[in-house]
Parts: C-alpha cells; structure tokens; sequence
C-alpha cells in the first residue's frame, strides 16, 4: 500500500479532480447566469452556513460510529480518532481515483497503522462500505417507486442503469463470497494470476500478496458471519448508526437552499439527494466530478431560479464533499509521511 500510495499519484489523481470539478462549476454559472449568479451570493445568510457546516460533522461522526461499533462485533477495540481519520482518508481516496476505488484501501491502511489488525480493519471497512451501498440502494428503490418522475432526463437515466448495475453486480459478488468462500478464493486466485501475467501490473507479482490476501478471505467471512450469528445486535445498531449519518449528509442540500433564501420542500429535496447520492457512489469520474455538478443542476432545477442554480451546487458541492476531501488529504499526506 506504501508503495502505491506516492505523493506523486495522489497529485496526479487530486490535479484531474480539481480540474473537472472547478470547469463544470464555472461552466454551470457561466450556462445559468454568469455574473448575476454570483450577485446572489450577497443573500447568503451565514447561519444556515454554519448549519451545513454541523450536518456534515454529525455525518462524519456518526459514520465513525458506525465502524467502532462494527469492530465491538467481532471483539476489536478500534480508537475512535483513528476512525474518524480514516473515514477522511477514505473521501480523499475515493477523490482522486476512479471509480472511487482507492476509498477503502486508504481506509484499511489507516485503521492498520493505528494499531487495528490488518484482517479486522479490511472487515470493518467492507461491511461499512457494503452496508451504505444496501442502504442507499433500498432508500432509492423506495423513493423511486413512490416519485417516478424524478429522474426525467435521458443521460441521467442511462447513468442511474449503469450504476444500478454495478452495484448488482458488487451485491450478488459479496453474497457469493459469504455462501461460496471456497469457489470464491478459487475464482479470485485464478483472476489474480491471470492479471500478472496478461497485464504485468506491479501489485500482483508477488505471489505471496496474493496468497496473504486470500488468506485474509478467509478472516474476512468468518467476521461477517460473526454478526450475523454472534452480533446480530451490534450489526442492527451500525446500520442505524449509518441511517443517521446518511441522513444528515444528504440534509446538507437543503441547509445551503435555506442559505440562499429559497424556499422548498424538505422532503422533496432530500428524496433527490437519495438518486444523486446513490449515482455518485459508483460514479466512474474521480470523486464524482463532472457527474456530481450536472446532475445536481438537472435534479434541483426545479427549486430555484436558472440565475442561483450554479452558485447552489458551488456551494452544495464544497460542504458536502471539498470541504472533507480537503480535510482527509490533510490526513492521508501525514500518514504517508509517517511510514
């Protein structure tokens, strides 16, 4: 993880983030209003601010709860500061690689060099993870159900399909895993050798990473199936945990309205953070960017006037995510120092 984690790929991966968020921001305020939109900043009432500000500290709190109380199931005592950093550092990950996908490594990695075990860290990581991804899919599947006509427009339906079939694909893989460990470990051996030898890549040419991390397989479904046979309760309680973290991220959306003095229904506007959300979480763009922009200006259209739309989703954007990617960049660049 060391070795992959060079300074040199997080700039690479932060530079292109930075860059596709800050054209579509400028883009969308240039599209929707130009200088008008950015006059609409002088209505910004500050306390709402201060209000998006607290919601995404809850979230993050809460979200770190969650892990610590996943680690009480399987009998690991997991500090709660390392957590809460490497939750940071799981955002900052997910920002500058595709598809998200450098998220929970970094998270693993920083659980292990806060003194978690390296098995108990990658189970309280996956079941994290696997956990959002079920609770977002099920929130979205019930607003859908109810509100048809949220998603209207075409590309925005061609996307939602396309992740819709990731994470079906991400589900029935985890269920395998925990019904079929051997075929499992089988399948993910023989796909290991077959990328070192096709596609030479670097982290696969030491066989005895692999075999390490079949091994930790093994550790991985007997935890899971710890909770549920041992932990039912504990298991219960992190997914509440993870209800109200989601809750309050996805709240955040109608703090900035409220900021910008629009008025809407509370309701509505967090049944369309639900869909945005559950786009974003297996968007192929560093960090959602360029994704996460258009879509919440297609979405919150509705809300606002063309003029303040752009400013909205500048603002929706740096408190529900820059600000913790800045915050876990901070995080990662000195756990990288450390070692």
């Amino acid at each position: 993880m060391e070795r992959l984690l060079t300074r040199r790929s997080i700039q690479h991966g932060l530079k292109l983030f930075v860059l596709i968020s800050l054209a579509s921001i400028l883009l969308l305020v240039f599209l929707t209003g130009g200088q008008e939109s950015w006059l609409s900043l002088r209505h910004l009432q500050p306390q709402y601010i201060l209000l998006a500000v607290l919601l995404m500290v809850l979230s993050w709190g809460f979200n770190s709860l969650k892990v610590k109380i996943l680690g009480w199931g399987i009998d690991t005592a997991i500090s709660y500061w390392s957590v809460f950093k490497a939750n940071l550092g799981n955002l900052f990950l997910g920002a500058v690689t595709p598809f998200g996908m450098g998220g929970v490594p970094m998270q693993v990695y920083i659980l292990y060099r806060g003194g978690v075990g390296f098995e108990e860290a990658l189970v309280a990581s996956y079941v994290v993870n696997y956990l959002t991804q079920v609770i977002l899919f099920l929130t979205c599947l019930v607003v859908l159900i109810f509100h048809q006509g949220l998603i209207s427009y075409l590309g925005l339906k061609i996307l939602f399909s396309f992740v819709t079939f990731i994470y079906l694909a991400v589900f029935i893989f985890g269920l395998i895993a925990i019904v079929k460990p051997r075929e499992t470990k089988r399948f993910l051996g023989k796909f290991g050798l077959m990328l070192e030898k096709r596609l030479q890549w670097k982290i696969f040419q030491t066989r005895a990473w692999l075999k390490a991390a079949l091994r930790g397989l093994d550790r991985v479904l007997y935890c899971i199936g710890i909770y549920f046979r041992q932990a039912k309760g504990k298991l219960i309680l992190a997914i509440l945990m993870g209800a109200i973290s989601l809750a309050f991220h996805l709240s955040t959306a109608s703090a900035i309205l409220a900021g910008l003095g629009i008025k809407h229904n509370f309701a509505d506007v967090l049944m369309i953070q639900v869909i945005l959300q559950f786009i974003l979480y297996f968007s192929p763009t560093f960090g959602g960017s360029g994704v996460a922009e258009f879509g919440a200006a297609s979405l919150m259209a509705i809300f606002m006037p063309t003029a303040v739309l752009g400013v909205y989703v500048l603002l929706w954007r740096f408190f529900s995510y820059f600000l913790a990617v800045g915050l876990g960049g901070v995080v990662v660049l000195g756990t990288i120092a450390q070692k």
